[in-house]
Order: structure tokens, then sequence, then C-alpha cells
């Protein structure tokens, strides 16, 4: 019984292997990065432009170091859409209402901004190859660089971020509710 094509059932080998070997990785790495986004706002039709990510890991050994940089390179792409537009959206019944492409926006090559990379080599001695994890470095924290650098932009306004992706529609309600907060406040101030 060798399951669906293509795969092996746990436990059942092809016959053509003559020896094994099982491993067991006890002691995880981590790789480790400092991630910075630069953004641009523009406050009247709240479109997000990224203009630079600054990347700097630690993955351990580099073994090809262009494979790496494609890696993370790759990874800032993915966060960069998770944070300006992949929507997943439902409706009351929990029916996905993005279904196709044209709903479920993708980044493209031309969202992709200036990367300024670099790497620092801190092997591990957790493994024999010295190497640690790379791409979940990319992907995982650039929405978080990417909302703080909103915020840091939108600052004059007190606007805060509680999700993503930060979507134009709902960064434009925010804006307009500092503005109406901004007003009333300033009425206020002439009538005192």
């Amino acid at each position: 019984m060798a399951g669906t094509a293509g795969f092996v059932l746990p436990g059942v080998y092809p016959r053509v292997l003559k020896r094994q070997k099982t491993s067991f990785i006890d002691a995880m790495t981590y790789g480790m990065a400092a991630r910075f986004a630069e953004v641009e706002v523009d406050i009247h039709t709240a479109a997000v432009k990224v203009t630079r990510i600054t990347f700097i890991h630690d993955a351990g050994r580099l073994i090809n170091p262009m494979i790496a940089e494609g890696q993370i390179a790759g990874a800032i792409a993915h966060g960069i859409g998770n944070t300006l537009y992949e929507w997943m959206a439902y409706d009351d019944d929990a029916q996905p209402m993005a279904t196709t492409l044209a709903d479920y926006l993708l980044v493209t090559a031309s969202d992709i901004p200036e990367l300024v990379l670099g790497h620092r080599e801190t092997p591990t001695t957790l493994n024999p190859l010295g190497v640690k994890g790379i791409g979940e470095s990319g992907v995982v924290p650039i929405p978080a660089a990417i909302v703080s650098a909103i915020e840091n932009a939108l600052s004059p306004f007190g606007v805060r971020l509680n999700q993503f992706p930060v979507r134009p529609r709902d960064l434009s309600e925010l804006l307009s509710t500092a503005r109406e907060r901004h007003e009333r406040v300033s009425h206020e101030t002439k009538k005192a």
C-alpha cells in the first residue's frame, strides 16, 4: 500500500529503499532580524506606498547568499501583501465575498519597494550546518513594521490601526474621524 501517487504513507516505505535514518531535532534554531519600513501616505486618498524596507538578519551560516536574499525578498513581498492587499471578506452568512483575484488583491512586482538587505552570520551550534530559519523572519514581522510606519506618518492625526490589511477605505474613515475630532476640539477651544 503506497498511498496516493507521489506520496508514501507513514511507516510504509517503497521497496527500493535499502537504508533509512530518522532524525529528531529537539533543539530548534530561530533566525533573528531587525526590520524597518518607510512609507508615504496620501491623506486625501488614503493610499499607502511602501518606499523602502530595510532588513538586517542573522540566519546562521548562509550556504547560498543569493538564495537567502531571494527567500527574504519573497517573504517581504508576502508581508506587504498581507499588510496592504489580501483581505478575505465574508458576508453575514459566513460566505466568502472575495472569490476571485478581482476581489482578493495580491501584491505585484510594482508594489515592491527598494529593499536594503544586510546579513550577519552567527552559526548555531545546534545543528551540523550552523543554519537557522530564514523565510519566516521576512514575512511575519513586516506587517507590524509597515503598520508602525503608517501610524508614525499619521501621528499628527492621532490615527491608530488595529487590523490589517490596511485598506484605503478603512484608513480614509480613520482620517475622517480624526479630522472631525480635530475640528470639534478647535471649535470648543474657540468657544472657551
